[in-house]
């Protein structure tokens, strides 16, 4: 038997005696219990001494000592269970074979949960009886961070811990700083040299490999190659302190992170439209599902049922949303999208129809000369570009629909008939349909220089509730090669009675002058920008000096 083990089982045989019914209790004293230990273990009072302090600090610390007692000199247990859990820590700690753990508990991934809520649990009862008023923290992590910027939508990713219940599953792509990525960065440093800048902070070294992390983080989770993006400015926020961890690692944790502005090339931005369809599949070799957070979604941190990790961002504004919603608006974009068209366009559904382009007033017609085919193809390509987000194809096998209006063709023949279209178009002086390496086509403009002509929507004029005036706008149904167009009906809200009923005056091919001084120009600021957001350029036009509905109405 080692000194140690003598000096604790001596230490059990003396401890003091507490009645497990009844407030039956002894204490005994300081300088009894180090007498009773020298006289048993026949062991020097320097040897003695510490072991016996070490000893009452830890039951001290775990609350098993009557604090009152203590202060007189005295061990007294403050209940029953305490001096149990006394008696049963100690009796292992003076057992040679005794251990909490068996060797391989910690290291056994079968035990992650296990050792996450009792970790969770110590660093919990920790924070809440500390005597600082900021508690240090256990556990060091760099963080990197990209903002990956299209269409006025971040990207996030699925995190590692997405069963956990009221957890955030979502955080922007890339991670955690490791010790290879430091090492890369600083290979003359030693093993012990690494790990210290990894796990202190304010390390200005482990801020600088957090461009190397990026890359890493950027090819696991989105599959970025590194000759496919730049990474450009970069924005280090305020130590965050949280009790969290991925996995077992839960512990009360600071992070530094900082994020970092990512440009992509052409080539960059296929891999990633190519990688959100990739990890929606069973074959994905992405850690989670790619997701697209509008900026007023990323502010709420909340998308759909998906809920984003971004309290360590808004505690750099000091949860001032406003501040964070500016600085995501000013954000630049991480693909300088260039269109071929920069001017509004119509789209006709009807082959007897023409295409229009042009300012409002002053559009002129496009004498493409399309067949029934082809037109159902631009006007797939169209409506895509135009509400893929929102309403999306209802996409064939071979179609993949992907951002900024793109749409992937893998069906030889359909290939083949989008390379007739855009001949047709461009032989027409019409270079609205733009290709890529004859798999990759798009209507190329802005998708709100994007508009569809009367005959593609028929209309209702309605009164839905009491106080409420609106026009519905319906889009049928439309088959086409690249997908089915979705039945939808759109709502606009008419700002007042009076609105409505100039309209039903209209339809009726009796307008009412007296209703308004000058209709056109209150309905370029009232009714225009609704019917736009919605594919519908104008719904009232003048026709030889007289206002008109060109849509048809739905008949009842």
């Amino acid at each position: 038997m080692n000194t140690l083990e003598l000096l604790l089982k001596a230490l059990l045989r003396a401890l003091p005696r507490i009645a497990e019914e009844g407030n039956y209790a002894v204490s005994v004293s300081r300088k009894q219990l180090f007498e009773s230990l020298e006289t048993q273990t026949q062991l020097a009072p320097e040897v003695v001494q510490p072991t016996l302090q070490l000893v009452e600090l830890y039951f001290q610390k775990m609350g098993w000592l009557d604090p009152f007692e203590l202060d007189a000199g005295n061990w007294k247990f403050s209940s029953f269970p305490a001096s149990l859990a006394a008696r049963s820590w100690l009796a292992v700690m003076a057992d040679s074979q005794g251990v909490w753990y068996p060797s391989g508990w910690w290291q056994d991934k079968s035990n992650i949960e296990e050792q996450r809520k009792l970790l969770r649990d110590m660093e919990e009862l920790r924070l809440e009886n500390t005597s600082c008023p900021e508690p240090p923290e256990v556990r060091m992590v760099y963080v990197a961070w990209a903002l990956i910027k299209l269409e006025g939508r971040l990207l996030f990713c699925e995190r590692e811990d997405q069963q956990r219940q009221g957890v955030p599953h979502h955080v922007l792509a890339g991670g955690r700083l490791n010790l290879d990525d430091l090492r890369q960065m600083s290979p003359e440093l030693s093993l012990a040299e690494s790990l210290e800048q990894r796990q202190a902070p304010n390390s200005e070294l482990a801020h600088l490999a957090l461009r190397k992390t990026l890359l890493r983080e950027l090819k696991e989770e989105v599959g970025l190659l590194q000759n496919e993006y730049e990474i450009g400015d970069s924005q280090r926020l305020k130590p965050f302190f949280k009790l969290e961890g991925a996995g077992a690692n839960h512990a009360y944790t600071r992070y530094e992170i900082d994020l970092f502005e990512v440009k992509l090339n052409f080539n960059g931005f296929k891999r990633i439209c190519r990688s959100e369809v990739l990890s929606r599949s069973n074959e994905s070799p992405f850690p989670g599902k790619l997701s697209w957070f509008t900026l007023r979604e990323v502010v709420e941190s909340q998308h759909g049922g998906q809920r984003a990790f971004i309290d360590a961002w808004l505690k750099h504004y000091e949860f001032k949303q406003e501040i964070l919603q500016k600085n995501l608006e000013e954000l630049q974009v991480s693909y300088q999208d260039v269109v071929h068209v920069n001017e509004p366009v119509d789209l006709s559904a009807d082959i007897h129809e023409p295409i229009t382009s042009g300012k409002t007033g002053s559009e002129t017609k496009v004498d493409t000369r399309l067949d029934e085919e082809q037109l159902k193809l631009l006007l797939a390509l169209g409506w895509h570009h135009k509400f893929g987000w929102q309403h999306p194809l209802k996409s064939t096998e071979g179609i993949c629909c992907h951002r900024l209006g793109w749409i992937e063709v893998n069906t030889p023949e359909l290939r083949e008939a989008l390379v007739q279209l855009q001949r047709t178009l461009e032989g027409a002086g019409f270079r609205i349909l733009e290709s890529h390496n004859r798999d990759w086509f798009r209507v190329s403009l802005k998708p709100e220089h994007l508009f569809f002509r009367e005959e593609f929507f028929q209309y209702k004029l309605v009164k839905p509730v009491p106080d409420r005036w609106e026009l519905w706008l319906f889009v049928q149904e439309w088959p086409t090669p690249l997908g089915v167009i979705p039945e939808i009906r759109f709502d606009v809200p008419l700002v007042s009675p009076t609105l409505f009923m100039y309209l039903k005056s209209v339809e009726k091919v009796e307008e009412d002058p007296d209703l308004y001084d000058d209709p056109l120009r209150f309905m370029r600021t009232a009714l225009d920008p609704h019917t736009r957001s919605y594919g519908l350029r104008k719904f009232v036009r003048s026709v030889g000096g007289e206002l008109q509905i060109l849509c048809d109405p739905v008949v009842d």
